[in-house]
């Protein structure tokens, strides 16, 4: 797997609250960490748009037509938009 260095800001994109805390993105040193249901994993970029899971689900960045992010897609598992107190 292939990985993507993010810019400071690119991962700061990431950050924050999604779906009413549902998803919650955050950094640890240069890691994007995933928080789901209560489990922790390193979540691995391929790109600005897209981080991988480590059991290889893929997280897309839904962007508005201004390019800010304002969702998270996961396929079938979901979409998740983001929390208004992280906008």
């Amino acid at each position: 797997m292939t990985m993507f260095e993010l810019s400071g800001e690119q991962r700061n994109e990431l950050l924050g609250s999604w779906g009413h805390g549902a998803v919650k993105i955050s950094a640890e040193g240069s890691k994007v960490i995933g928080e789901y249901q209560g489990q922790r994993f390193e979540l691995i970029p391929q790109s600005p748009d897209s981080l991988i899971t480590p059991s290889g689900d893929e997280l897309k960045a839904v962007r508005d037509a201004d390019h800010k992010i304002t969702a998270l897609s996961a396929g079938t598992w979901g979409r998740w938009e983001r929390d208004r107190a992280d906008e």
